[in-house]
């Protein structure tokens, strides 16, 4: 805290009280040298604050920026955070379209493995119970999910 001037001038001599001038002059020169005191004092109480101040402030500044900083790594991680999140939810997504793709190709096959055995008469049409070199041995997709027919 910086400590205020306490020393009262006393009213500045003037010549226009010219029977008082010597005797308030002398007064109020006796006064001047601490009161001077008093006022350098203040105004190096006031310096140190200022420099407190600025020192402070600096610090704060440092502060806010090392906060900002935290700030932006945290928004950074969230927005990694989501981005994982949302490639996760796409892959979870597309496992489940590739699981229903998978189930949907497997009952066709099983419903067309039926045709195992049976033939193709002289017309081109698939018939029971006919014994040629036309007649379906194996059925199975490839992996570009096309029906691969094995005639024997």
């Amino acid at each position: 805290m910086v400590d205020l001037i306490t020393t009262d001038l006393t009213p500045v001599p003037a010549r226009t009280r010219p029977t008082t001038y010597s005797s308030e002059a002398d007064t109020f020169d006796a006064k001047l040298p601490a009161w001077a005191d008093e006022a350098n004092a203040l105004a190096t109480g006031a310096n140190m604050s200022a420099n407190l101040a600025a020192a402070s402030a600096a610090s704060v500044t440092g502060e806010m920026d090392a906060a900002e900083a935290s700030a932006i790594v945290a928004n950074s991680a969230m927005l990694s955070s989501l981005e994982y999140s949302n490639t996760s939810s796409s892959f979870a997504s597309n496992s489940a379209e590739a699981r229903d793709y998978v189930a949907e190709q497997s009952a066709f096959v099983a419903s067309i493995y039926g045709l195992v055995g049976i033939g193709i008469d002289s017309a081109g049409n698939l018939s029971a119970n006919i014994n040629s070199e036309s007649n379906i041995s194996d059925m199975a997709l490839n992996s570009d999910g096309e029906l691969i027919v094995t005639y024997s």
